[in-house]
């Protein structure tokens, strides 16, 4: 409840006194507005003078609250310095004292009624002087502050609750001004476990803005998406590389929503930073055993070339190409001849070595859009699209030629005869 209003009201009741200097202002002849409560005011009036305190009125709601007829409550002086809570009784004599000596009081404590019902409240008074004895009393005003109260304890306990929550999940929970700035509201503490900052450095940009921690690579397409999802007032969703106070980089998905202020306007950007690192790094390690199986599969584990299931894909494409653009193209067949009584005589390993070489030449001898296959044993194809007769000749010449010298195998010189076809 503002009790601003109040104060002004009771405030506006007052009148200079030109007894006292320096003190605050006193009631006059209007006194008698201080001794009833307003309809549907859940409050009490009261006076309080030589140490007695007295209700003179009380609103019937805050009566029924307390479980206290309002007639016991204002015959009796007892009945009513019963209604201070005992914990705040010696703090109510003492304040209210001090309060006829200065003008006026403004302070809170508790009521307390039948069954322990309490009620806090808000109770503003000033020093009225009897101008025929000149004796001081005090005249005030209690306002329930129950709903105040219950309002202050339900946001305290949703900001616990919502620290608490923010602690416990797993990433960094943010809140961002959508503005030029993007000034960061709300960092929860997990993102020193994220970058190696702690959260204080990013709350109003103090120390850094978090923008300047995104890899450089990646802010554009975050400013895309971000901008995108501003414009739709949407959710979403981003992966992206935070730069780690010691220099690595860190993988992470930011999960958020934006959330339109009372004006319908974009105002924050509210959600999660979440480290992925090691599902990227394990699904990187997956993607490259995935490459690495796939090759296997389609590559000959001696020489590294395509095997007969490559090559009869890229056969097929080049075919495809070729019929689509009137092109030509050949496939060529060669054998290495006495390469039998090679491994025989000299076993298999001298036999893989002069395989490799083989391979090695006729990638030097051929074009980078020829395709190189082995069929496995001795056998070779090679796959030479837009060719024509010209180009086959002058193919099989140089491979003719790279093939003329020896290969040294366990310094045994051995001649490579070929058949192409």
């Amino acid at each position: 409840m503002d009790t601003r209003g109040v104060r002004a009201r009771l405030d506006g009741r007052m009148t200079r006194s030109s007894t006292r200097p320096g003190k605050q202002e006193e009631p006059t002849g209007t006194a008698t507005w201080w001794t009833r409560v307003p309809p549907g005011l859940r409050a009490l009036t009261y006076t309080f003078e030589q140490g007695e305190y007295r209700v003179t009125d009380i609103g019937d709601q805050l009566a029924d609250h307390l479980g206290i007829s309002r007639e016991a409550i204002v015959a009796s002086a007892s009945t009513a310095m019963d209604l201070i809570h005992e914990e705040d009784r010696e703090r109510f004599l003492a304040e209210h004292a001090q309060g006829l000596e200065d003008g006026s009081l403004s302070t809170e404590y508790r009521l307390v009624g039948r069954d322990e019902a309490t009620v806090s409240v808000f109770d503003n008074a000033v020093t009225a002087v009897d101008e025929t004895t000149g004796s001081r009393r005090l005249i005030g005003l209690c306002l329930d502050l129950s709903a105040r109260k219950r309002m202050e304890e339900a946001l305290r306990s949703s900001n616990e609750q919502f620290h608490a929550v923010a602690a416990n999940v797993p990433g960094a929970v943010y809140r961002c001004e959508v503005n030029d700035a993007w000034v960061i509201r709300f960092m929860s503490d997990h993102i020193e476990q994220l970058v190696g900052y702690p959260a204080s450095d990013f709350i109003d940009n103090r120390v850094r803005s978090y923008g300047s921690i995104i890899a450089k690579d990646d802010r554009p397409m975050i400013a895309r998406r971000i901008n995108e999802a501003i414009a739709a007032a949407s959710g979403y969703s981003l992966e992206y590389r935070l730069i780690h106070a010691n220099g690595s980089p860190r993988w992470i998905a930011e999960h958020g929503q934006v959330v339109l202020g009372p004006d319908g306007k974009p105002k924050w950007l509210d959600g999660v930073i979440l480290d992925i690192s090691r599902a990227k790094r394990a699904e990187q390690a997956r993607d490259e055993a995935e490459e690495r199986l796939r090759h296997q599969a389609l590559h000959d584990a001696l020489t590294g070339l395509p095997n007969r299931v490559l090559f009869h894909e890229r056969v097929a494409e080049a075919l495809a190409i070729a019929e689509r653009e009137s092109r030509n193209l050949a496939v060529l067949m060669l054998d290495l001849d006495r390469f039998k009584e090679i491994n025989d005589t000299l076993g298999h390993a001298a036999g893989d070595e002069l395989l490799t070489e083989v391979a090695r030449r006729l990638s030097m001898a051929t074009r980078a859009s020829d395709v190189i296959a082995r069929f496995g044993g001795d056998e070779f194809s090679i796959l030479v699209p837009d060719a024509s007769a010209i180009d086959l000749v002058d193919i099989a010449d140089r491979i003719s030629r790279c093939l003329e010298e020896p290969v040294i195998v366990d310094e045994l010189p051995l001649n490579i005869d070929v058949s192409i076809g």
